[in-house]
């Protein structure tokens, strides 16, 4: 009984020791405003160019450009979306960042690859009753 119990104790222990906190606090004031601003959707993901670009965008409340610009009516806030293109899916690799902001209830409506490595991405937004349509074209490389 006693060995089976050192055993567990032991097995507890070393799964414990596997696992650990990382601190990654910045002192960057705009990654913060940035991280703590995303919404909980999932971010979009795609692969462009048979897989030669791979895309993510990240929505977030963007309170920063909200100041005067607010709805009344509903209080709503302007959202912004952040652009991460890598090259190749490597995730070790840098990336180029882009910030398509200032948009109140944005939708994206499509991304479309254009000649290489540039891309467009169809953008929705505005209030209900005066919706449009922007594109917004990056350079992937």
């Amino acid at each position: 009984m006693k060995r089976l119990f050192f055993i567990t104790v032991f097995s507890a222990i070393l799964g414990c020791n596997a696992q650990k906190k990382v601190d990654l606090s910045t002192t960057d004031v705009n990654m913060n405003y940035i991280f703590s601003s995303m919404y909980s959707t999932q971010p979009l993901h795609k692969e462009l160019f048979n897989n030669s670009l791979f895309l993510s965008v990240y929505k977030f409340s963007d309170s920063k450009l909200s100041k005067g610009k607010m709805i009344s009516e509903s209080d709503e806030f302007m959202s912004s979306y952040m652009v991460s293109v890598t090259p190749d899916g490597d995730r070790y690799t840098g990336s180029k960042l882009y910030k398509i902001e200032g948009v109140f209830n944005p939708k994206i409506i499509k991304v479309e690859e254009d000649k290489y490595p540039f891309f467009t991405i169809k953008v929705e937004h505005g209030l209900k009753s005066d919706r449009k349509t922007e594109s917004f074209q990056f350079k992937g490389e």
